[in-house]
């Protein structure tokens, strides 16, 4: 499917000239959400990324956060409009703060 295929050319770091990703409203749920976390880890080019209206639930968002620990080249995350729940809530709490900390390092 094409959101695996796009996790493949994010984790190999193909498309060095690709800075923005805009996966906006596709339906990936959290099976795309742990596609591209796990190929966040390895990207270096992707700076900004909108995984708005997917039907991310806080798992997919924790998924997501965890990778933001490895990766240092995002600085843009749209998760606008997915499905938090009050779980979610207070993950993407954590996940603002452990990137907004992991930003404030590498100024």
């Amino acid at each position: 499917d094409s959101i695996r295929l796009i996790g493949q050319f994010l984790s190999s770091n193909s498309l060095h000239s690709l800075t923005k990703l805009g996966v906006a409203n596709n339906n990936i749920k959290n099976y795309g959400a742990q596609i591209l976390s796990k190929a966040l880890v390895n990207n270096q080019t992707i700076k900004s990324l909108n995984l708005s209206y997917n039907w991310i639930d806080y798992r997919g968002i924790a998924m997501i956060a965890e990778s933001l620990l490895e990766n240092k080249t995002l600085t843009h995350l749209n998760l606008s409009k997915n499905y938090f729940g009050d779980e979610g809530t207070h993950i993407y709490n954590i996940h603002t703060f452990i990137y907004t900390f992991i930003y404030l390092l590498l100024l």
